[in-house]
C-alpha cells in the first residue's frame, strides 16, 4: 500500500489551515487509503499550533511538527521531509494559491518520473512579481549557470527515493528546487493555476529574492567569484586606460586639469577592493557555518 505525505512549512498562515484540511482531505481521501498531513510550525508566534493541535484532534490524518524559532520556509520543509513517513511526498505552501486539487495528477506523474514541479501561469502573476522572478532567474543563470524557470515553484511531489537523499544535504542556504535540480533525478513541470491569495502577502519581496539569488550561487558553485574577478579585470582595465589618456594628454602639452580624473580611478579601485573583499567573505562565512555543523532546525514539540 502506498502511503502519501502532504508537507506544508507554515508562517503567517493561521487563517488557511483549517480550509487547507478540508480540501487535502477532500481531494485525497477517495484515492488514497493510507496520506497524512503534515503541518511545520515555523516558530509562529499567534495560535498557530493551538490551531494545528485542534486539527490533529478532529483529522486522524494530521501530524504536527513545532520549531522552536523561526528558521526559513526550506529549513521548516526539511523538518517535515525528515519527518514524513510516505512513499511519496508532496510540498505545498500554506497560502492556498496553488491548486490542491491537482495533487492526484502529480502523484500520477510519479509513476514516470521522481520528481514533479508545478508551473505557475504567468499571466495571473503581476508584471511586478513576473519582472522580479525573471531578474531573479537570469542572475542565477549568470552567476552559477544553472537555468530555473521563474515560474517553478509552489506544489512539488517527489518519491521516497528522492527525499531520501534530499535530507543528507546540511548546507545552511540550501533550497528546495536548487537542490532538486542538483539531485539531477528525473523530473517533469506541470503548469497549474495560481489563485489569489485570500489573506496576508508575500514574504518574498526583492531584498529577500536577492538573499535567495546570493545564497543560491554560494549553493552551486564558486563561479560567483570567477564573474567577480571579471568583473574586476574590466574595472582595472577602464583605470589603465584612463591612466594611460591621461599620459597621453600630458605628452601632447594639453594635461588634465584638477584632480577629477586622480578621485574617479581612486574610487573605481577602491569600489573594486571591496567588492572582491565582499565575495570573498561570503565564502568564509559560508565555510565557517558549514564548519560549525549546527543543526537547519529545532523541533520544540512534536504531535
Amino acid at each position: 500500500m502506498t502511503k502519501v505525505s502532504v508537507i506544508v512549512p507554515v508562517f503567517g498562515c493561521d487563517q488557511t489551515l483549517e480550509v487547507l484540511t478540508e480540501r487535502v482531505s477532500k481531494t485525497l481521501e477517495p484515492r488514497i487509503d493510507d496520506f497524512e498531513l503534515v503541518f511545520v510550525d515555523d516558530g509562529n508566534s499567534g495560535d498557530t499550533w493551538k490551531i494545528i493541535r485542534d486539527l490533529a484532534s478532529k483529522h486522524k490524518c494530521i501530524r504536527g511538527i513545532r520549531l522552536s524559532r523561526n528558521f526559513g520556509q526550506h529549513p521548516a520543509i526539511m523538518a517535515g521531509i525528515r519527518s514524513a513517513r510516505g512513499d511519496l511526498l508532496v510540498i505545498l505552501d500554506c497560502d492556498l494559491q496553488d491548486p490542491i486539487e491537482e495533487i492526484p495528477k502529480f502523484l500520477e506523474s510519479l509513476a514516470s518520473f521522481e520528481v514533479a514541479i508545478s508551473l505557475r501561469k504567468p499571466e495571473l502573476r503581476s508584471r511586478v512579481r513576473s519582472f522580479q522572478s525573471a531578474a531573479y532567474v537570469k542572475i542565477l543563470k549568470l552567476l552559477t549557470g544553472v537555468s530555473i524557470d521563474p515560474r517553478a515553484g509552489g506544489l512539488v511531489a517527489m518519491t521516497r527515493k528522492v527525499a531520501n537523499e534530499y535530507i543528507q544535504f546540511r548546507e545552511p542556504d540550501h533550497h528546495l528546487l536548487y537542490t532538486l535540480d542538483w539531485l539531477g533525478f528525473a523530473t517533469t513541470y506541470i503548469e497549474t493555476d495560481r489563485h489569489p491569495r485570500l489573506n496576508g502577502r508575500s514574504s518574498y519581496g526583492l531584498v529577500r529574492r536577492v538573499k535567495h539569488a546570493v545564497r543560491g550561487a554560494l549553493f552551486h558553485s564558486a563561479r560567483l567569484v570567477l564573474f567577480v574577478a571579471l568583473l574586476g579585470a574590466a574595472l582595472a582595465s577602464v583605470g589603465a586606460l584612463t591612466l594611460l589618456f591621461i599620459l597621453i594628454r600630458a605628452i601632447g602639452d594639453a594635461p588634465v586639469s584638477g584632480w577629477l580624473s586622480t578621485i574617479g580611478a581612486t574610487i573605481l579601485l577602491t569600489g573594486f577592493n571591496l567588492i572582491v573583499t565582499a565575495t570573498i567573505a561570503l565564502y568564509v562565512t559560508r565555510t565557517f557555518e558549514l564548519a560549525k555543523q549546527r543543526p537547519l532546525f529545532v523541533v520544540s514539540e512534536e504531535l
